[in-house]
């Protein structure tokens, strides 16, 4: 949750969606991950269409 909300809170994503928080969430955890061998986040991702998802985000977002 505290991820979701510095993405959210930063300048840099004053005009994203839903899409462009799943991508960023992705990609702080894959870099996050090739240095320290596990996830910050310690969510799920589910395969999409254009990229990886959280998975079930509808609800872990609903949660915030």
């Amino acid at each position: 949750k505290n991820l979701v909300l510095y993405v959210l809170s930063h300048n840099d994503y004053r005009e994203g969606g839903i899409k462009k928080l799943n991508k960023l969430l992705y990609f702080i955890d894959f870099y996050f991950y090739r240095d320290h061998e596990r996830l910050i986040s310690g969510i799920d991702y589910a395969k999409a269409d254009m990229g990886p998802v959280v998975d079930q985000y509808k609800s872990v977002f609903g949660e915030l």
